[in-house]
């Protein structure tokens, strides 16, 4: 098959782990013996990121493209959509139909468009599917919908982007029950985020008896509650031989003095590193090194460096926020309420205290059977010749 993704977001020179999970989709695909092409739109004008990219390309023309073969992904970067079609998305249907006719011309016509999360990677495979009459898969990633974040004129972009898509996937039953209400006739099936199992593995060797190590892996945002983990944290191992390792994007700044404040009002300054953004590689050393991750989040559609942690065979404390409790399992963690740190505090002690009753290779065989490479691509494969067929 030919198949060409959409993402909504991508990796970027100063960021180069951001939406991995798209990328490992891409290259599972094409080491599966497809045909895969990319075409990678700027990122939201109201982002930091799509600040960034607007501040360094906004003197480009509006159809130009950077291309890349990516270990066989065809990648069609487009940095900069102009001025209009930035502020207002609905424009930018027609430019991006552009730049897929010259995929076309370039690569072929695509069997299947990808769309990966509407906005506004989704909408664009659904315009160009409509337009150039290509069936179109959905996959929604977002939390904005369990948030209630969605504005009014991304509401009909979603509404159209679902009636659109000949079949729309959603990586959590959260998130699928929170799409219904835009189009509640049509229906939205529960499809995991895939894994890459060849990098993230198990390490027994790496792991050190003492100090224990927990590890979290979030971005710096409200929605994934660092006060909370550092609250519990303290309550839990405050003066002990126990450390907690903290990596991720958005460690500057105010935010970053407010949480070295709070991690000194709580007297946990010797225990608590801060690592910053760090590499793909480096984030698989940090989950061997560590004893367990714990996650944290109020709101989570799924829980990538959860699986991840659990493809290196490593136990998880996660909060039930929306996806780790999708497929977390007694095996291979325990899972909390959100926004409860003496809850939380509690769930860390037992991970510690029980830690010896968690088998590495048992956890990992229950994330490579849900979210490895063959698990997805199969379901994939399927997903496509079915609505090839219609």
């Amino acid at each position: 098959m030919h198949i060409l993704l959409i993402p909504s977001w991508y990796a970027t020179p100063k960021n180069p782990i951001r939406g991995n999970f798209f990328r490992n989709e891409g290259l599972a695909l094409h080491k599966a013996g497809h045909k895969v092409g990319m075409i990678v739109p700027p990122s939201k004008f109201r982002t930091w990121h799509g600040l960034r990219e607007l501040a360094e390309n906004w003197r480009k023309p509006s159809d130009e493209v950077s291309f890349t073969n990516d270990e066989g992904l065809l990648t069609y970067r487009v940095p900069w959509w102009g001025w209009t079609p930035s502020i207002s998305p609905s424009l930018r249907g027609e430019l991006a139909l552009k730049i897929f006719d010259r995929y076309c011309a370039e690569n072929g016509r695509p069997d299947v468009i990808h769309g990966q999360a509407i906005l506004y990677g989704g909408y664009l495979a659904a315009y160009i599917g409509e337009k150039r009459d290509i069936p179109v898969v959905l996959t929604e990633y977002a939390s904005i919908y369990l948030s209630g974040n969605v504005f009014a004129g991304q509401k009909r972009i979603v509404e159209y982007t679902l009636r659109h898509s000949d079949e729309r996937l959603a990586i959590a039953p959260s998130l699928v029950n929170a799409l219904r209400p835009y189009a509640p006739e049509l229906p939205i099936e529960l499809i995991g985020c895939i894994v890459d199992t060849d990098s993230f593995t198990t390490n027994p060797l790496s792991v050190q008896q003492k100090p224990f190590v927990f590890c979290m892996v979030a971005s710096l945002t409200p929605r994934k509650a660092h006060d909370v983990l550092l609250k519990a944290f303290s309550q839990a191992f405050k003066g002990q031989d126990v450390m907690l390792r903290i990596a991720g994007t958005g460690y500057k700044g105010k935010k970053l003095d407010a949480l070295k404040n709070l991690i000194a009002e709580l007297g946990i300054t010797n225990q608590v590193e801060l690592l910053g953004m760090i590499s793909q590689d480096d984030l698989r050393t940090l989950m061997q090194q560590s004893h367990a991750l714990v996650s944290s989040s109020h709101i989570e559609t799924f829980g990538v460096t959860v699986i991840e942690a659990m493809a290196c065979g490593k136990p998880v404390v996660a909060t039930r926020s929306g996806g780790p409790e999708y497929f977390v399992s007694k095996n291979s963690g325990i899972l909390t309420p959100v926004n409860d740190p003496p809850a939380l505090a509690k769930a860390m002690q037992q991970m510690m205290q029980n830690y010896a009753h968690y088998d590495a290779e048992t956890i990992r065989a229950e994330c490579v059977a849900q979210f490895g490479e063959q698990a997805i691509v199969k379901r994939l494969e399927g997903i496509y010749q079915s609505v090839m067929s219609a």
